[in-house]
């Protein structure tokens, strides 16, 4: 994965996800002893055994083509494990223990970006600026504003990601239906490991409510970087030619046009967030079962849930470092401002004409009429 982080990436290697696998399979077999329903020594047994190797891990899988299967032969502990488990409940529970190792990265990642955006604020709250709409000028503002409401539109859709997020940070524990079908298997099994592996209990054991949780953490995701997005749009009309209201220091501009700064990071930013659109569509699919579960969730879950958390970190992190490089040219927002006077008089020449008592039209042509 090329657009993430180190601690995403390596959250997802197969040797950290087979870790993870163990660790779950433990946890149910601890709760699964301490509720009296197999004996202690068989957690005692398995506790010791070190998980496998990536390599003889790969070796069961190409064998038997089930990665559940390759991992429990590989592992091979010297007592029963999986006991009423499926493959969904260890993975959908290792997933919630990967969310909830990120947890401190996560919150750091969106601490940072934050306080950048709070920077900006505060520092460009005398800055004058031309606001635009439609391409056009409008009026005139402060660049405080523009990234005010920049800055509380990401934190919304941050918000949601958070919730979304720690909604997947949970245990589920629900057997081949999750219809509690065996006390192997039970509330109580699911509560227990979930407070082991400190995280939260599913308040539900299907698979549909769990899908579209799933669904729902996707869609606050490419909300995120959808508002980076928007970030990265106006740092870019800042840039261009003939604007230049704002600069980024880049060491590198064009590998051909030497005398380019060309604004690589902001269109990365754009990139990045049509790639995470792209994974919503597939990931609200999962929410569609051939009866109570199929596995045709299960690759797509298991490549872009990695991808898109790797994208919301990204694409924060590249945002935070991109602030910290932007500057403003206040020689050229104050350029942009009288280059379009009288038109940013305008809206208010209209308000004054009509508390004049002159009716719309009349107003409309005085404000378009009048030059100074």
């Amino acid at each position: 994965m090329k657009y993430t982080t180190a601690e995403v990436r390596n959250m997802w290697t197969v040797g950290a996800v087979l870790a993870r696998w163990r660790i779950v399979e433990l946890a149910v077999l601890q709760v699964q002893a301490e509720l009296g329903l197999v004996p202690m020594t068989w957690y005692n047994a398995a506790k010791w055994k070190p998980g496998p190797s990536v390599e003889e891990f790969h070796r069961h899988e190409d064998e038997c083509g089930h990665e559940m299967v390759a991992f429990l032969r590989a592992w091979d502990p010297p007592a029963p494990v999986h006991i009423g488990l499926t493959t969904s409940d260890v993975i959908d529970t290792a997933t919630g223990l990967a969310f909830l190792n990120l947890r401190a990265h996560t919150y750091k990642t969106i601490r940072a970006f934050s306080t950048e955006m709070t920077r900006l604020i505060t520092d460009s709250k005398q800055v004058r600026s031309l606001a635009r709409t439609h391409g056009q000028p409008a009026i005139i503002t402060t660049l405080s504003t523009t990234w005010g409401n920049l800055h509380d539109q990401t934190m919304n859709a941050i918000g949601d990601f958070r919730r979304d997020t720690d909604r997947l940070t949970r245990a589920r524990i629900g057997g081949p239906a999750g219809d509690h079908a065996h006390a192997m298997v039970s509330w109580t099994v699911q509560d227990r490991v979930a407070r082991t592996l400190n995280l939260a209990s599913a308040a539900s054991l299907n698979q549909v409510a769990e899908r579209n949780s799933v669904a729902s953490w996707a869609a606050s995701a490419a909300r995120v970087c959808t508002a980076i997005e928007a970030i990265a749009t106006v740092i870019w009309t800042g840039e261009q030619f003939q604007i230049e209201e704002l600069y980024e220091s880049s060491p590198v501009g064009s590998s051909s046009m030497v005398h380019k700064q060309n604004p690589a990071a902001a269109e990365q930013l754009m990139g990045t967030a049509r790639l995470a659109r792209s994974m919503v569509e597939p990931l609200y699919s999962g929410m569609v079962h051939l009866g109570q579960r199929d596995l045709s969730h299960s690759s797509v879950e298991r490549t872009l849930i990695p991808q898109l958390m790797g994208l919301v970190l990204y694409s924060l992190q590249t945002m935070t470092s991109l602030l910290e490089r932007l500057s403003a040219n206040h020689e050229n927002l104050a350029r942009s401002i009288d280059h379009s006077h009288p038109d940013n008089m305008r809206w208010l020449w209209l308000i004054e004409a009509q508390l004049q008592g002159h009716t719309y039209d009349k107003a409309r042509q005085i404000a378009s009429e009048r030059q100074e």
